[in-house]
């Protein structure tokens, strides 16, 4: 079960000699095109999340593997991956990296793409509640079999005494294994930044539904004008009576 981090006394370095430790930190993603505001909030959680970390390390250990959700190549080639998509977050793992911990590969590529696409599938609108049963069926298929190979790529390099760090998904379904200690890094800037993703979400979907709407709309009303005779239609029927 994951301790969260600021809400338990700081540990106790002996009560962890030999065992298996692994840092969780929530995953916060956003587009390249990030407003300042969304920006400085994304920074400020990510240095939190670094000064918590070092502090861990302190009674830990040093960090000895980085797991990042998405990545499904190891050190140089991870790290890339790693700055694609999380930019801001990526100047931790390289510190990380630089310093005592290797970056894993943690996710499995053609898993991932397979529940990448299944969820794209979901997400058009599907009309027939069979073919959506069914893709809902295999979707949760497939992300079960992406966390449960995130679970062995953790339990098959993280070694006994060793500290790991893992970046994933709070809705994440991981199952560790049981003689893994969990600790959850919880700051207090996570929840500004969870509550400005969201309001981006419903900002988002607000104006998609405003878009489809209108599209809808001009649609009829281009029916509508067919269904209309032309004058020169009109005359031509006339001259054919």
């Amino acid at each position: 079960m994951a301790t969260p981090i600021g809400k338990i006394p700081k540990p106790e370095a002996s009560k962890y000699d030999g065992k298996r430790k692994l840092i969780l930190v929530p995953l916060l993603l956003t587009n390249p095109d990030t407003s300042p505001e969304g920006k400085n909030l994304l920074e400020t959680y990510w240095n939190d999340v670094r000064n918590h970390i070092h502090n861990l390390e302190k009674s830990l250990g040093t960090v000895s593997h980085v797991y990042h959700e998405a990545i499904s190549e190891n050190r140089e080639e991870g790290l890339k991956i790693i700055n694609a998509i999380n930019p801001i977050g990526c100047s931790l793992i390289t510190e990380l990296s630089k310093s005592t911990a290797t970056v894993e590969s943690t996710d499995d590529k053609s898993v991932l793409e397979e529940s990448t696409d299944w969820q794209r599938c979901l997400s058009i609108g599907l009309v027939s509640a069979n073919v959506m049963n069914t893709i809902m069926d295999l979707y949760r298929k497939s992300i079960d079999n992406r966390y449960a190979h995130i679970n062995n790529q953790i339990n098959n390099t993280l070694k006994d005494s060793e500290t790991g760090v893992l970046f994933i998904r709070e809705d994440h379904k991981v199952q560790f294994a049981p003689d893994i200690q969990v600790f959850y890094v919880s700051p207090p800037s996570l929840d500004p930044v969870k509550k400005w993703l969201q309001e981006q979400f419903l900002e988002a979907q607000k104006r998609f539904e405003q878009a489809q709407q209108k599209s809808e709309k001009q649609t009829e009303q281009s029916s509508d004008t067919s269904d209309v005779e032309s004058p020169e239609e009109s005359a031509k029927q006339s001259t054919d009576d």
